[in-house]
Formats: C-alpha cells, sequence, structure tokens
C-alpha cells in the first residue's frame, strides 16, 4: 500500500478492498455459528416461544383451591378474561405484521417479474403506432395481428402473476380448496428461476384429488418461503440433479429437494429466529420462523428432516 503524502493513512488498493472484503464475510460466519451454537445449547439470555401462553386456567384454579373468597376468584377470573382478550388481539396485530412482513419476498418477485411483460406492452404499443404510419393496409393488419399476439401473451403472464398473489390478498377466511393448486400458485412466481435453471417439479399424482377446508393463506405463505429457499440452494447444486419434489404422505404435505442438506448443527433449530445457513449479509433467519408461526396459529405443524436425496419440510394438521 502506498502512503499519502500527508501521512493520514494509505491509499487503499484493489488488493486491500479484497482483503477486507474477505475478512467482512468471516466475521458474518462466524457470528452466525456462534449464535446457532449459543441458541442450540441454551447460552445467553433464554428466548421465549413466540406462541407460548402462561397457564391461566391453572393459575385459576390454583386461587379456587387456596381461597375462599368469592370476591377475590371473581376478580381473578375477570383480569384473565381481559389478559386472554389482550393477548388475542396481540397475536392478530402479529399475524397481520407477519403477513405483511413475508410479502416482502412476493412483491419484489412480482416487481421483477412485471418488468417484461410491461417492456413488451409498452414497445408493441409504440411499434403498431409507427408501422401504422409507414406500411400498407395488408401489411398493417398482418403487423397489428402479430403485436396483439404479443400483447395477449404479456396479459396472459400478468394475470397468472395476479392469480399467484390471490391467497395474499384480503381478509383470511377458512375454505375449501387444493394444496396443489396453493403449491402451483407459488411456482408461477419462480418461473424464471426455475425454467432458467433447469429445476424439475416433481407432484405426487394423489394431490390432484386431495381437498382440505382450512385458510389457504397459511399454506400459501409456507410454501413461499420454503420453495424460495430450495430455489436459493438448488442453484448452488449440481445442475443435472435439480428438483422440487411436492407429496401427499398419509395425510402429510412434504417439500423436499434435491439441494445441499441442511447442517446437522442446525436442524433442530432451523426455525428459531435468526438461524439461517444462507452465505453472505442478506440474510435475516425470518422466513422459517414465519412459516412456522402461521402454521401454529391455524393448527398445524411443521419439521425439517433431511432425507437421502436433500431437505424436507413436513407439514401436518392436528
Amino acid at each position: 500500500m502506498k502512503e499519502k503524502t500527508n501521512r493520514e493513512g494509505f491509499y487503499e488498493n484493489n488488493a486491500f478492498s479484497q482483503l477486507k472484503g474477505m475478512l467482512l464475510r468471516v466475521m458474518q460466519e462466524i457470528g452466525q455459528q456462534r449464535y446457532n451454537y449459543r441458541l442450540k445449547n441454551n447460552l445467553g439470555r433464554p428466548v421465549g416461544k413466540l406462541n407460548t401462553r402462561p397457564e391461566s386456567q391453572e393459575y385459576l384454579n390454583f386461587i379456587r383451591d387456596n381461597i375462599d373468597n368469592d370476591e377475590v376468584i371473581n376478580k381473578t377470573q375477570l383480569f384473565i378474561n381481559e389478559t386472554n382478550n389482550a393477548l388475542n388481539s396481540a397475536e392478530f396485530r402479529l399475524t397481520l405484521a407477519e403477513r405483511l412482513a413475508s410479502l416482502g419476498s412476493s412483491l419484489e418477485l412480482l416487481y421483477h417479474e412485471l418488468a417484461q411483460p410491461i417492456t413488451i406492452l409498452g414497445a408493441s404499443e409504440l411499434e403498431i403506432y409507427d408501422q401504422n404510419e409507414k406500411i400498407t393496409q395488408r401489411e398493417i393488419k398482418n403487423k397489428i395481428s402479430n403485436e396483439l399476439s404479443s400483447i395477449a401473451d404479456a396479459v396472459s403472464t400478468l394475470d397468472d402473476l395476479k392469480e399467484s398473489l390471490e391467497p395474499a390478498i384480503g381478509k383470511s377466511v377458512s375454505r375449501n380448496f387444493k394444496p396443489i393448486v396453493s403449491f402451483s400458485k407459488v411456482i408461477r412466481l419462480y418461473k424464471k428461476d426455475i425454467n432458467d435453471f433447469k429445476i424439475q417439479i416433481d407432484i405426487d399424482p394423489k394431490l390432484n384429488s386431495y381437498q382440505i377446508n382450512d385458510n389457504e393463506y397459511a399454506l400459501w405463505i409456507s410454501f413461499l418461503n420454503i420453495i424460495n429457499n430450495a430455489v436459493f440452494w438448488l442453484k448452488t447444486s449440481d445442475e443435472s440433479n435439480r428438483a422440487i419434489l411436492f407429496s401427499l404422505e398419509n395425510t402429510k404435505l412434504v417439500i423436499s429437494n434435491t439441494g445441499p442438506l441442511i447442517p446437522e448443527e442446525i436442524l433442530d433449530i432451523i426455525f428459531e429466529y435468526g438461524v439461517s445457513n444462507k452465505p453472505g449479509k442478506n440474510k435475516s433467519g425470518l422466513g422459517l420462523t414465519y412459516t412456522q408461526s402461521i402454521l401454529s396459529k391455524n393448527n398445524w405443524d411443521i419439521r425439517a428432516e433431511n432425507r437421502e436425496y436433500g431437505p424436507a419440510f413436513v407439514l401436518n394438521r392436528r
């Protein structure tokens, strides 16, 4: 490195910038491993479970067994009811916040996916106008037909994207739907990456007739986060072996892929806040935490496991 003439330091050359970048990545990786280790071994300040509530009924029974005073018991019951109502309200607001936060990844996808159709629409409109001024009537008619075909394809793409995001819009209510349809809506959002990286989609035929009555949003956002992770890791895996699998095992929904296995040291804490195995700084460790939270609120359990061919996420309805 070359010293500055005023002796106030050095000129930072390319080698120094690369060294800083390497050290930063090393420290980030060490920090993530330290966080995972402390969480797994219960070190530091304890982290409470997001969905764990105080045992209010057990406390009320204790009061009834030890206090022979109806006024105190009634007052305690009233206080417990008010507390539970406040917790219900807080949980509802948390769910809304999670929905908005989780929509970030899908909206980013939407932004990029819309760019190409909008460009086609704009270019087609200008082309139609220009050709209308320059060529003969028959040629105009043929050209308009071709351009309208492009516009129709672009509009179809926009409609597909709109339909794919439909479960995230408006109030979530229970209704009859097929999980395979929700899965397909999410897959369409990743169509570009799936095509570019030649990722195979393998769906269990049993899912074609499998229907449930539930909150579709809970499964849709879960599929979104799981598939987002799968696509990320499959991009780094062997090109000849890239696949996402959606299967029905008894009554359990299983989404798996042929990407790298989840490291054993974080397998049992993968749904905890802040835990992530992704490299670099663009990671939050929030996606799977949100997934477990929203599923739990809708009476679903989820677990992660490593199979012979890759990682799998198993969703089980209670």
